[in-house]
């Protein structure tokens, strides 16, 4: 009889712990291997977003087969969605603060892509972002008795509600108690966006504590008194019960002044002086999308450790895009910009058995980690919190430097000097920048300034950078994020040996190469109906980062036509640096796109629906017929200018009917466009009708480079998408002449 009761309490006692949260036998792990990503941006109407992001998992399952066996964790800070922002008025057709329906069906979009990319056993850990708010912001807090629940408390509840119905039990490791004297229970906490996460291995567990911004873009006040307060009481329980287990604290906004992009009110001041307290705990933050190749995407600049989780979705350009390139605060012009809002990144942190962090940046389209991984020293150790600290930086940084032959210059018959260099090495794999000087003599006769462009895909490790005047020499210095500079690499410039810049057309068309993918000529049928399109997403929904939103054709000559028909279009999903739409809305072909002087010069038209205004904050309805030149490196996309070509003969026009040419873009049957080069002029046509007539010929264009577009110009042509994304189908080349 005591036999069979002692087994019924064992067995009541057994159910019992598998029914409570936490109550789980430990794991036999002695270490911890997680994803920690941000701003993953995913919307019902956005394959690539989801492609990213399904990717990111995938990439970072692989990587850690090597660290603790496989990926115990996912961890996102924030941004999950982004239409259900209803604040984003410049989006078309965006949902609102009462579209209930719209904004519910996005979460359980949400629900179904975690489920289906998050492995079996995986743990899932988020906050929310400011894209995540169903609502505008009311700085409300949350501890009081009455009044109107704030928008980051509706977004909580309403996030929380969809996720906990996945059967993949994603609070499994939330520790259901108020740790605080704020006395709440458990799911007042979730729908309060306040979640701590405790999770045992074999001889230690680790800490995440996890909360959603209250609101943005202030110094103090993203958080709620009743936020600080809880967050306080949260790391005094586990500093004081378990000072030597590893803290981490994942939120959306980053600490202000610690890690890159985050001055001014990109960051917030809130958790510096908690943060003081512990600091021991690692903050994990977002938002700013910022790339982790650079190394100040870690800070212990405070006494703490904060670190930049980058996005999966679309970097926001590089840090030398802002011209400043040293620390006294010398700013440059910056001549050419890399275009790396297609860029996929994140982390992944392994934390060992005694405390010790590895932390590695990964960039999930090369499928590989980024330079040296960041050891963050076990707890208790002298360095933990200054390794990284600005004074010891020197001792864990190597110095970028070039190669034998790293810089050439040539000199055109138009008197142009282009100058060609290598990209420069580094073990950290840091170079940001480039400074080139051209000199008359001894005299320094101009600088500039070229952002990297080497973590974008295919890049072939070539720049070139154009000057006028009487160049003599030139030297090109490579630096790094932390303002290291290489020794200058100099050339002495042959102004006799002229040459004529050559025309070319080469890389075009030949599949692999092209960074959207290519429609190689001889695979496919080109009669009119067929579809073409790629099954890794290069031709169906493509972005509007500018020349990244291309796709040229395996084709090419001096006459020519060709027409392919847009549809599906979604003028308001543009993949911009901030993955928001203030962009103009553009659909259109790239007439020529040929190779001069070392650069790729790629004439557009577009049909323009609209333009965003900066400084008045709203959208101006264009409806007209627009033309700009790209000028891109052709061995990656390295973007370095975008010109408008209304000086240059090429007038932008009013489209009579614009109303039905976009709503037959927008459509499933879709509008055909039509180019047919002639020896004099461009013809574009939409459906049937000829809308525009412009003249084949381009001159005397210099804006870092020099070009000239003539009868005899042999080109490649294609698809030119900014500021939009659609489907593109039934392909018809026609008459080329080689």
């Amino acid at each position: 009889m005591k036999k069979l009761l002692a087994l019924v309490f064992a067995t009541i006692l057994t159910f019992s712990c598998a029914s409570l949260i936490g109550c789980k036998p430990k794991s036999d792990k002695t270490s911890y291997t997680f994803a920690m990503i941000s701003d993953i941006h995913l919307q019902r109407e956005d394959k690539t977003s989801e492609e990213f992001f399904k990717n990111s998992i995938a990439v970072s399952k692989a990587l850690a087969k090597g660290k603790s066996g496989n990926l115990d964790g996912v961890f996102i800070a924030g941004d999950l969605l982004d239409t259900i922002w209803y604040q984003r008025l410049t989006y078309e057709n965006s949902i609102t603060q009462n579209d209930g329906e719209k904004r519910d069906a996005e979460l359980e979009y949400l629900k179904t892509v975690f489920d289906e990319t998050i492995p079996d056993g995986t743990d899932l850990g988020y906050c929310l972002g400011n894209h995540d708010m169903t609502g505008g912001f009311d700085n409300y807090d949350c501890s009081s008795g009455g009044g109107t629940e704030s928008t980051r408390g509706v977004s909580s509840r309403k996030y929380y509600a969809a996720l906990k119905t996945s059967n993949k039990n994603y609070f499994k490791n939330d520790d259901t108690k108020d740790h605080s004297t704020l006395d709440l229970s458990y799911e007042q906490l979730c729908n309060l966006g306040l979640r701590y996460q405790r999770i045992a291995l074999k001889d230690f567990s680790i800490n995440f504590i996890i909360v959603d911004n209250e609101t943005y873009w202030k110094e103090t006040g993203t958080y709620t008194v009743f936020q600080l307060q809880w967050i306080e009481e949260t790391l005094a329980y586990i500093n004081g019960k378990y000072p030597k287990e590893p803290v981490f604290l994942i939120t959306h906004n980053p600490v202000q002044d610690t890690v890159f992009g985050s001055m001014g009110t990109e960051g917030d001041r809130d958790l510096d002086s908690i943060l003081a307290k512990y600091p021991n705990t690692i903050l994990f933050a977002g938002h700013i999308h910022k790339s982790p190749y650079s190394e100040l995407a870690l800070s212990q600049d405070k006494g703490f450790t904060a670190v930049d989780c980058g996005t999966t979705k679309c970097t926001n350009a590089t840090v030398y895009s802002d011209g400043r390139i040293d620390k006294s605060g010398k700013w440059y012009n910056v001549n050419y910009a890399g275009d790396t809002s297609a860029a996929s990144e994140g982390l992944l942190v392994t934390v060992n058995n005694d405390s010790s962090v590895t932390i590695e940046r990964v960039d999930y389209l090369a499928k590989k980690t980024i330079g040296s991984a960041w050891e963050i020293p076990a707890i208790g150790t002298a360095n933990r919190n200054t390794k990284y600290a600005p004074a010891n930086r020197d001792t864990v940084n190597s110095v970028p430097y070039f190669e034998e032959n790293a810089v050439t210059a040539q000199v055109n018959t138009e008197n142009v000097t282009n100058v060609f260099f290598k990209e420069a090495k580094s073990g950290d794999n840091d170079v940001w920048a480039y400074e080139v000087n051209a000199y008359s003599g001894s005299d320094l006769s101009e600088t500039k300034l070229v952002s990297t462009a080497r973590n974008i895909k295919n890049f072939k490790g070539e720049y070139c950078v154009s000057f006028t005047g009487n160049v003599t020499r030139v030297s090109v210095t490579a630096i790094d994020s932390l303002y290291k500079r290489s020794v200058a690499k100099s050339f002495t410039v042959d102004r006799a040996g002229k040459t004529d810049g050559g025309y070319d057309i080469n890389g075009f068309g030949t599949t692999g190469e092209q960074t959207t993918g290519s429609v190689a000529y001889g695979d496919y049928d080109l009669s009119e109906g067929k579809i073409f399109r790629h099954e890794n997403g290069f031709l169906t929904n493509l972005k509007s980062a500018y020349a990244v939103g291309n796709s040229y054709f395996n084709a090419a000559g001096t006459t020519y036509d060709f027409s392919f028909v847009i549809k599906n279009a979604r003028c308001n999903r543009a993949q911009t640096s901030n993955g928001n739409s203030e962009a103009s809305y553009r659909l259109g072909a790239v007439l020529a796109s040929y190779v001069y002087n070392g650069r790729q010069f790629s004439i557009c038209a577009s049909v323009n629906f609209s333009d965003w205004n900066s400084e008045d904050k709203e959208r101006i309805v264009k409806n007209e017929l627009s033309y700009y030149l790209l000028i891109t490196t052709p061995s990656g996309y390295a973007r370095c200018e975008k010109i408008e070509l209304d000086n240059y003969g090429f007038k932008t026009k009013t489209l009579e009917n614009a109303a039905e040419y976009k709503a037959a873009m927008e459509s499933e049957t879709g509008l055909k466009l039509k180019v047919v080069r002639t020896a004099d002029n461009f013809e574009i046509y939409l459906g049937d009708t000829l809308v525009d007539t412009v003249g084949a010929r381009l001159s005397g264009i210099f804006d870092g480079t020099y070009t000239d577009f003539a009868s005899a110009t042999k080109s490649a042509f294609g698809i030119a998408c900014y500021g939009g994304e659609a489907d593109y189908t039934n392909l018809f080349i026609n008459a080329i002449n080689y």
